[in-house]
C-alpha cells in the first residue's frame, strides 16, 4: 500500500507543481508522500487498537466460559505487577495509545460476565 500510494505521488507532474517544482525530485515527493500518508497512518493505527482488544476481550471471555476466570484474574494481575505498566488510564487514551486493554478494563470486563451469567 505505501509503496503504491508513494508511486502515485512520484509520478504526479501535477502534484509536484502545485508545490512549486518544475521537475519531481525524488526526495520531494518522498516528503510530500509522509506527510499526507500520516493522517491515514494514525487512523489505521487506531482502527487496528480496536480491532486488537477486541479479541483481548475475546479471549477473556472464552477462557471465563472454560473456567479459567480466578487464574486468568490471577496472572492479569502478576503481568500488571511485573510490566509496571499505568494500571488505570483515561479509556479514550488507552483507546488510542494501547493495543490491550488495561487491567482495570479486563478485571471489570470479567465481572461484567459474571454478572450477565447470573442474570
Amino acid at each position: 500500500m505505501q509503496f503504491g500510494g508513494y508511486t502515485l505521488v512520484r509520478n504526479s507532474k501535477d502534484l509536484f507543481e502545485s508545490f512549486g517544482f518544475e521537475d519531481q525530485p525524488v526526495i520531494i515527493g518522498l516528503i510530500i508522500f509522509m506527510h499526507t500518508i500520516i493522517p491515514v497512518q494514525h487512523l489505521l493505527s487506531f482502527c487496528l487498537n480496536l480491532v486488537s482488544r477486541a479479541f483481548e476481550f475475546q479471549a477473556d471471555a472464552f477462557a471465563k466460559n472454560l473456567g479459567y476466570a480466578p487464574e486468568l484474574r490471577g496472572a492479569l494481575v502478576k503481568l500488571q505487577e511485573e510490566n509496571l505498566s499505568a494500571m488505570n488510564t483515561d479509556p479514550w487514551y488507552s483507546a488510542y495509545h494501547y493495543s490491550h486493554p488495561p487491567l482495570v478494563e479486563r478485571l471489570s470486563a470479567l465481572e461484567d460476565l459474571d454478572s450477565k451469567k447470573d442474570n
